[in-house]
Formats: C-alpha cells, structure tokens, sequence
C-alpha cells in the first residue's frame, strides 16, 4: 500500500475518532442559535468566534448558563462538577494567587467575564466540549 494511502486512512481514522469523542463539531443552523440564544447573543458569540458557529459552541453557551458543569483535566482526569460561582471563585483565587506573586492588585472577574474567557479558549482549542457535554481542558 502506498504512503500517501496510508496517511490517508490514519487521517480519516483519527478524525472518527475524533467525532466519536467530540460529537458536536458540526455545523449549526443560524437560526437555531438565534431561537436558543437569541439574536444578540448569537452575534457577540459570532464575533467572539469569528465564523459560523458549531453545535458546540451553542452547546457550550447553554451549558454554562446553566450554571453547573462537568470540568475534565489533569486535576480531575474522570471529572469535577462545578456551580458557575465555584468555578469563577476558583478562577479568581488563581488571579489572586498570581497577584500576590507578581506584587500587584488581583483583578476580580464576574461570570460574564469568565463566560467569554472560556468561550475564547474553545475559539482556540485550549479547551474542547465532550459527547457528555463535558469541558475537557486538555
């Protein structure tokens, strides 16, 4: 078999497994978002993400104006469930911690401002969002 076959194959088999893993990348129908979301939300989530958005990014916003989520990371590899208010005190003791470091005053972050930040680290791919509906920072 040639090389280029099996660059092929190893691709097309490293992206189902990635969809099994990450099912909802896919494309999102506008007017979805805007009947979920609303129209304005929609937009600032269209400019934060600089292009149509995913299911995923849909998925996410609802998820975390819900207000309790699954985090997965190195800390928590099967898991941690957080409120919005343990999550965002749990942010804001690391900028504070990072502060009293560095010798300055710790910026105080309000949920809104934690929202776009995780939305932008998804932007990224600093963070993705599981089949379980989970946020997995890997």
């Amino acid at each position: 078999m040639s090389k280029k076959k099996n660059a092929a194959r190893r691709r097309q088999a490293k992206q189902r497994s990635f969809q099994v893993r990450y099912p909802h990348y896919v494309a999102c129908q506008p007017e979805e978002i805007v009947r979920e979301l609303g129209a304005q939300r929609a937009s600032e989530l269209e400019q934060i993400y600089e292009a149509p958005l995913q299911k995923a990014d849909l998925e996410l916003e609802k998820l975390l104006r819900a207000g309790q989520f699954t985090v997965v990371d190195s800390a928590h590899p099967a898991g941690r469930t957080w409120t919005m208010d343990e999550y965002l005190a749990s942010w804001n003791e690391e900028l504070a911690q990072d502060a009293r470091r560095n010798h300055e005053e710790p910026d105080v972050m309000d949920a809104a401002e934690l929202i776009e930040i995780i939305h932008r680290n998804h932007f990224a791919g600093s963070v993705w969002l599981t089949g379980e509906l989970a946020l997995h920072w890997p």
